[in-house]
């Protein structure tokens, strides 16, 4: 029997190979092996903590803000006090010359001015109900009213 097509079994084309499994298993492996050192790594790093490091002794440290009249009392010749401007977000050390030249910038009613801006605040004492005299918490307002600047003692 003569047939328009010749196929025979034998065929030229190379036969068709099932996928390794070992091959594939392996290199999923390696990506999760991967994966997982890259997460390990990069959540410890994102744990370290975002504050400044102070250079005398190599420890994290933060700084507190100076809000009370004892606060500014308690400042001596030397210390260094940052004035931040929330206008400009600007940050100048200022050095405390004197014992009455720290009292001055609590005194209710003084004007400070921002060293880049120009920006003026002015010094109003508040009192807290609950505390007294001993609690007169200095803030340093606009003439909207509005907290502008605040004081940081460093160091």
């Amino acid at each position: 029997m003569f047939s328009a097509f010749n196929v025979s079994k034998e065929s030229t084309s190379p036969p068709h190979k099932k996928p390794n499994k070992r091959k594939y298993m392996t290199y999923l492996r390696k990506i999760l092996i991967g994966a997982l050192a890259i997460a390990t790594i990069s959540s410890s790093l994102m744990a370290a903590p975002a504050v400044p490091r102070d250079n005398q002794n190599n420890r994290w440290t933060t700084q507190q803000r100076i809000q009370t009249e004892s606060d500014f009392a308690e400042l001596e010749v030397g210390d260094k006090v940052a004035k931040v401007c929330k206008k400009c977000d600007d940050v100048s050390v200022h050095t405390v010359k004197s014992k009455a030249e720290a009292m001055e910038l609590c005194e209710d009613g003084a004007m400070i001015e921002c060293n880049v801006c120009g920006h003026e605040a002015k010094t109003i004492n508040r009192r807290s109900a609950s505390s007294g005299n001993a609690g007169r918490r200095i803030l340093f307002l606009d003439k909207d009213g509005e907290e502008c600047m605040y004081m940081i003692k460093l160091g």
